[in-house]
């Protein structure tokens, strides 16, 4: 169960990092009134960054609603769907639509080139990916345990990994079910694919 947890986090890593290179910026409407992006063609993707795009498109959500790409839609420049609230600096909601986020969604195009959170020489904080510390960088930097992410120090990557399990973001109620939800997907030979192993969440 801890690789397929360190897979699930190296699987996020590459989401943001692959929208900003891959995707069109047609917009569909769902169901639901939010907007959607087309897959884009696959030429050029490896392995790894189609399954992050396919994560990031997917609705890994409890209930199954909400995609990373509703509240950081690269046709929007990596935010939200609502120009008014995104100029302003209001909330969207989460997957439960009476539940509510603390924060607009910042975007997400350059978040992978943030560095860990530090201070510079002139005394100055620098890095990470909020003003608050919600994503330092430093969870992969002195985590042993965080696999092929040790050391490494990427903030993009710890901030990746709330928004599943938040309750009033993506609500999933646990690693396993996010796991579950990307057994049960049409990617899911993606995953094995690049990993060598179906997901495993038990």
């Amino acid at each position: 169960m801890q690789r397929s947890k360190s897979l699930l986090q190296m699987g996020v890593v590459v989401l943001l990092t692959t929208l900003i290179i891959s995707c069109q910026k047609e917009m569909l409407n769902d169901e639901m009134g939010v907007p959607e992006l087309k897959m884009a063609q696959t030429d050029g993707l490896t392995d790894l960054q189609l399954l992050g795009k396919n994560i990031y498109f997917d609705k890994i959500s409890s209930p199954d609603n909400m995609a990373c790409a509703g509240c950081h839609d690269p046709g929007l420049g990596f935010t939200g769907p609502n120009p008014g609230i995104n100029l302003k600096g209001s909330v969207y909601r989460g997957a439960v639509p009476h539940r509510f986020g603390d924060r607009k969604p910042p975007s997400a195009a350059y978040a992978a080139f943030s560095p860990v959170l530090h201070i510079d020489e002139e005394g100055i904080f620098e890095g990470g990916n909020f003003w608050d510390g919600r994503a330092t960088g430093e969870h992969f930097l002195l985590n042993p345990d965080a696999g092929m992410l040790a050391g490494m120090g990427l903030p993009s990557a710890e901030q990746a990994l709330g928004p599943f399990l938040n309750p009033v973001e993506q609500n999933a109620p646990s690693k396993e079910d996010v796991l579950m939800q990307i057994a049960a997907s049409k990617y899911a030979w993606l995953w094995e694919k690049v990993w060598g192993e179906p997901p495993r969440f038990v």
